[in-house]
């Protein structure tokens, strides 16, 4: 651009739009790093937060989860007619009480059931006989060989 100014006689106008461009793109860098100093931060500091919770929060609940079960994991016997939704009571399996070690409240689960959309020819057979138990002497119409289709 210096040596087009030099040819055209124009040198100092030349000069003066470049410095001007110089002087414009210098302000957008600058409103570029100053806007992105905000979300540098908090997104610094959230960082911090969540290292804070991993390392020191989240295994006081895993102490607190292992003296609610204890050693062995709870075991539960779920009925065959429960329905998705279903809240069960646990009692004893709870949180500890405040001031007595050995007691324990209620735990409420809710059950979450989910069934299969397809069978494979062995599970529609064990379920047919689960469907239909023998009575009286009397059995069911059930195959060994699934049904076809």
């Amino acid at each position: 651009m210096v040596k087009a100014g030099e040819l055209g006689g124009v040198l100092e106008l030349v000069l003066g739009r470049l410095a001007e461009f110089q002087e414009k793109a210098q302000k957008v860098k600058n409103k570029v790093k100053s806007a992105m100093i905000y979300p540098v931060i908090v997104l610094s500091l959230a960082m911090i937060i969540m290292a804070f919770l991993m390392v020191f929060i989240v295994p006081k609940f895993k102490s607190i989860f292992h003296d609610m079960l204890g050693d062995k994991p709870l075991r539960l016997r779920i009925p065959a007619t429960t329905q998705n939704g279903q809240v069960f009571r646990l009692r004893g399996h709870g949180m500890p009480v405040v001031g007595k070690a050995q007691d324990r409240g209620d735990l409420y689960a809710t059950a979450a059931v989910q069934l299969p959309t397809t069978l494979s020819p062995e599970q529609r057979v064990t379920a047919n006989v689960r469907q239909c138990p023998p009575r009286r002497g009397r059995p069911c119409n059930v195959t060994s060989t699934p049904p076809s289709g």
